[in-house]
């Protein structure tokens, strides 16, 4: 499984390589669109060039997989989470891998992920 997790807050398109989310993809929080609509911009799309609103961010934290099997049926893939009770729940499911530190592991989800988790501003992005 290639779990990959990540922070991220919107941003002004800066650099070719940011990712974005389509409004569609964000479309769980309207309130959240409307707040940043004056980032969004026109992306092209698949493999007809399908324009579409979007909105890019920078990455706050990433982090990949460390995360226990459980994980996966309590969160959805490709689901944008709004809300820090998400991270904080989320942090439950952390499983450092052989040779690391537990708690080292704990301790940065906690910094990267929760303590500078903005709601309004952030967003927990997760795909497998």
């Amino acid at each position: 499984m290639g779990l990959d997790i990540c922070h991220a807050k919107p941003t002004l398109k800066i650099s070719s390589r940011l990712e974005f989310f389509t409004v569609e993809e964000l479309s769980g929080n309207p309130d959240y669109v409307k707040k940043y609509s004056h980032l969004l911009t026109d992306v092209e799309v698949g493999d007809d060039f399908k324009i579409v609103k979007a909105l890019y961010f920078i990455d706050v934290a990433t982090q990949r997989k460390r995360m226990n099997e459980h994980f996966v049926n309590d969160f959805e893939n490709c689901k944008v989470y709004f809300d820090l009770e998400s991270v904080i729940k989320a942090s439950n499911y952390l499983k450092a891998l052989d040779g690391e530190s537990q708690s080292e592991l704990e301790e940065e989800f906690k910094r990267n992920f929760i303590d500078n988790f903005i709601e309004g501003e952030s967003i927990f992005y997760i795909s497998w």
